[in-house]
């Protein structure tokens, strides 16, 4: 059976898609006569070297840099290239390298419009939060945020909070916490509300609000109860017995149990 130049193409581009579910061994066995075949057409030059990359080829860096020559003004194969340069880099433990190919992915991204600029704004501040560059990191979340949805804008959000209260801004991180609980109770993520009730009474107590922390805990635990998640349950429970542990036991218990009594679930 033979194959278009086209087939081919499109087989090489999902080698990327097959890594979630398929070991590289595997692949490359699948993907051997397909790999020969395009290492004989011209017209495949950058599509097979960056198949070989993504399968773990000793001299990937090099292949990706002579696709990116090739590519002149294909700002989207530009982008997947930088992308992927990035990703070898990283799996090498070279960081900064990785964080300079995000950026070129980026700069080329923003020059034409490109689809990816909040995907890899994303991906970019995550690398600078892991090599504690947190300044420079927080630009590249909001700017992620102006097209995230779903779970991506949850994380977002989260990290973006994270970010609020260390650096003491209760308020901001309390907004940014309800924020956080409505998009991820929208769409039944309740991980995620409970890392937004638990962001907005963790501001709520650095600001001396004890007992609506523990009102806000106690309402959401009843909710996440309710659904059946009991994952998330537990993680109220942590906090809660965390706010426990630094005030008197007795005032506590007292706030608990009044909690317990009164109000509702915050988002219904």
């Amino acid at each position: 059976m033979s194959f278009s130049t086209s087939e081919i193409s499109n087989a090489l581009r999902h080698v990327h898609q097959c890594l979630g579910y398929m070991s590289t061994e595997a692949i490359r066995e699948q993907m051997h006569e397909t790999l020969l075949i395009a290492k004989e057409d011209p017209s495949l030059y950058i599509e097979w070297r960056m198949a070989e990359a993504a399968l773990g080829h000793p001299d990937a860096i090099r292949l990706l840099h002579e696709a990116l020559e090739h590519t002149k003004t294909n700002a989207d194969s530009k982008v997947s290239i930088y992308e992927q340069l990035a990703a070898v880099c990283a799996s090498g433990g070279d960081n900064r390298s990785a964080r300079r190919y995000l950026h070129s992915a980026l700069d080329i991204a923003q020059d034409t419009a490109h689809a990816a600029v909040g995907r890899l704004s994303c991906r970019l501040a995550c690398h600078l939060l892991s090599s504690g560059l947190p300044e420079e990191a927080e630009p590249l979340l909001w700017r992620a945020l102006e097209s995230a949805e779903g779970a991506r804008e949850v994380a977002l959000c989260s990290m973006v909070a994270a970010l609020m209260l260390s650096r003491g801004q209760w308020h901001e991180a309390q907004a940014m916490g309800v924020r956080i609980t409505k998009c991820a109770a929208d769409r039944g993520n309740w991980l995620g509300v409970a890392d937004g009730l638990i962001t907005q009474a963790t501001a709520l107590v650095k600001r001396g609000d004890i007992e609506e922390a523990i009102g806000l805990l106690v309402h959401g635990g009843h909710h996440l109860r309710r659904v059946g998640s009991r994952s998330s349950l537990n993680l109220i429970k942590v906090k809660l017995l965390e706010i426990r542990r630094t005030h008197n036991d007795s005032e506590f218990d007292e706030l608990l149990k009044k909690a317990n009594q009164t109000g509702d679930w915050p988002m219904a």
